[in-house]
């Protein structure tokens, strides 16, 4: 299978210094890319780059927050791209660096700019042990497909999910991955994570640090199981002798998500706001487990996950009351608490050149004050079409159902379509 396929994700983790396992299908970007590469300086640099052009045509029904999101146009996405280094300092150590036009993450003032989206450096300490440092993957998931600005390709479908718990911050991650042999365990993968809760920098008083620890087992025949584990103790910067503005204060950034393609007129370029946002991200803990299939004899790729992230604060209007983050403008010493299911499959209707994909996701409000109408759910289904082994086109359909006390920040039901194009180099 093309997509997140085990082989070529394994000539891109061997640039990286990191054993070929889907555990590390969660990197971000290029670090995940089956781009081929071009090499420079006697094979020290290898450059690998991705493009993507998108059209989308989406819209919220009449209750939705912002009144631009009830009444909107269809139109063409900003382009993204990015380029990706992969450098080999030594027999030990390695290094990535990727620059990209990237509006997910960077654009929240409309100008076209390059930016520095992901950076770390590895140092391999022994064959299955790697200590990296620098921009780093937080995340409790262990498998997926992932449209990182872009870096679409590994993605069956256009959108993410509405509760993909991933992002990256600065910090240090240690990764582990051990080969068992043959019988029921082939191998076992694993990684623990300490960053600061930001992806720049922050050293003001009672920011705290944000951790992660995740796991996964590859089985025979194609299945592999995982799970996840984060917490964090930022809530310091609410309630201390000094708290913070709302608007500085650091939050565990993997529970809002790392962005979607979709763009409403009421969001900054940048927002999170198709993603699930009831829990803040203070003084959280969050748990996922999931298990993931990649056919070995029939083109078929399917996975499930389950999680549950708990807050000790949530986010609070302006009158004091529980909402989600878009609408807020402080935060509350008040439980929140969501639950998140999500499944996938695709499956190749024409050997390496057509396939089709579904994905529904489902998040609960579970706080002890949410009321009726407390779900959000996602259902995508779409496909693509390879033209060549570099090239994909994707057509996709989502409609996400936004409960009146669900976790959704748009405010109301939205539907639409979205195509893109993409090439990898």
């Amino acid at each position: 299978m093309r997509l997140i396929s085990a082989s070529k994700l394994g000539t891109v983790c061997a640039l990286l210094g990191m054993a070929a396992s889907p555990t590390y299908a969660t990197e971000l970007g290029l670090a995940s890319s089956p781009a081929p590469g071009t090499e420079l300086f006697d094979g020290k640099v290898e450059i690998k780059g991705a493009i993507m052009s998108s059209f989308q045509e989406l819209e919220a029904d009449d209750n939705a927050f912002n009144v631009a999101d009830r009444s909107t146009d269809s139109g063409f996405n900003r382009i993204r791209f990015s380029l990706g280094f992969d450098i080999q300092v030594s027999e030990r150590i390695n290094a990535f660096v990727e620059l990209s036009e990237e509006p997910n993450d960077f654009g929240t003032d409309d100008q076209f700019e390059i930016s520095n989206d992901l950076s770390f450096i590895n140092y391999m300490l022994t064959d299955d042990l790697t200590f990296r440092l620098g921009g780093v993957v937080t995340a409790v998931r262990n498998f997926g497909g992932y449209s990182d600005g872009a870096v679409v390709q590994g993605n069956p479908l256009i959108g993410n999910s509405p509760a993909d718990m991933v992002t990256a911050e600065s910090g240090f991650t240690v990764l582990g991955s051990h080969d068992i042999g043959s019988g029921f365990l082939k191998r076992v993968n694993w990684d623990a994570t300490v960053t600061v809760p930001t992806f720049f920098e922050d050293f003001g008083g009672d920011r705290g640090y944000d951790y992660f620890f995740k796991g996964s087992l590859d089985l025979p025949m194609g299945f592999s199981v995982g799970g996840g584990y984060a917490f964090n103790d930022l809530g310091d910067q609410v309630t201390g002798d000094n708290p913070r503005p709302f608007s500085e204060v650091q939050t565990m950034g993997m529970v809002q998500g790392d962005g979607d393609n979709y763009n409403f007129p009421g969001s900054g370029a940048g927002a999170r706001d198709t993603h699930a946002g009831l829990v803040p991200g203070l003084e959280v803990d969050v748990w996922q487990i999931g298990a993931q299939y990649e056919g070995e004899d029939i083109p078929l790729y399917a996975r499930i996950w389950f999680g549950r992230a708990e807050d000790k604060f949530s986010f609070g209007d302006s009158s004091g009351n529980q909402t989600v983050a878009s609408q807020a403008t402080q935060f509350l010493q008040q439980t929140s608490e969501m639950q998140f299911y999500g499944t996938e499959a695709s499956y190749y209707i024409m050997p390496s050149k057509l396939y089709g994909a579904v994905r529904y996701t489902l998040v609960t409000n579970e706080s002890d004050n949410a009321g009726p109408d407390d779900e959000l759910t996602r259902t995508q289904v779409g496909g693509g079409y390879w033209l060549n082994d570099v090239a994909l086109v994707k057509a996709e359909y989502v409609s996400q159902q936004e409960g009146a006390n669900s976790p959704g920040q748009i405010g109301d039901d939205w539907d639409g379509f979205m195509l893109e194009a993409s090439v990898v180099f």
